[in-house]
């Protein structure tokens, strides 16, 4: 392993994910909607900002990101927000029991993110990169909601930086590992 691809790959992703953790949890702790609505807005565009500024240094691209992604990256990152936030505030705050639910919801959110930034993005075929993309999602997206009892009572900050780390790492083992071997 390249230690050196590791910690700029790793690191990046953590950067680019934090921001739309920070908006979920914020948004788990809030009532009024439009103040949800507003907060997981700003997270998607923080996370879609980050990935637009940072891309091209994880991956070591000479050409940036294009400007479309950023549109693309906000709405699908805004709409997986407002799923989970619709999920935790009408289905899961009143369970006793909610992980196979979490489990459920949390592949179904991640695969929905991957396709609709895939869509999005212009991928015309489903190509096997796009396939571990998706796997990672969905892998994230389990993570999260089933960690998300453990740290549900936590300040929102603190939750969003632990949360990210199995999030960062799940999508860094599935998208990037051929990349931290070079």
């Amino acid at each position: 392993m390249n230690p050196n691809a590791a910690l700029r790959i790793i690191g990046t992703e953590y950067a680019q994910n934090l921001p739309f953790l920070i908006g979920l949890m914020l948004a788990q702790h809030l009532t009024a909607w439009p103040l949800i609505g507003l907060v997981l807005a700003l997270g998607a565009a923080g996370t879609a900002l980050m990935i637009a500024l940072t891309e091209r240094i994880k991956l070591q691209k000479t050409t940036p990101e294009p400007p479309g992604d950023l549109a693309v990256n906000t709405l699908t990152f805004f709409v997986g927000g407002l799923v989970y936030a619709a999920y935790y505030h009408l289905a899961r705050s009143g369970m006793s029991e909610p992980l196979l639910l979490d489990i459920v919801v949390g592949a179904l959110l991640g695969v929905g993110i991957g396709l609709a930034q895939g869509a999005g993005l212009g991928e015309r075929r489903f190509s096997r990169a796009e396939l571990r993309h998706l796997i990672g999602l969905a892998l994230a997206g389990v993570a999260l909601l089933a960690l998300l009892g453990t740290v549900s009572a936590w300040p929102p900050l603190l939750a969003a930086i632990a949360l990210c780390v199995p999030m960062t790492l799940i999508i860094v083992r599935l998208d990037y590992w051929p990349l931290l071997m070079k």
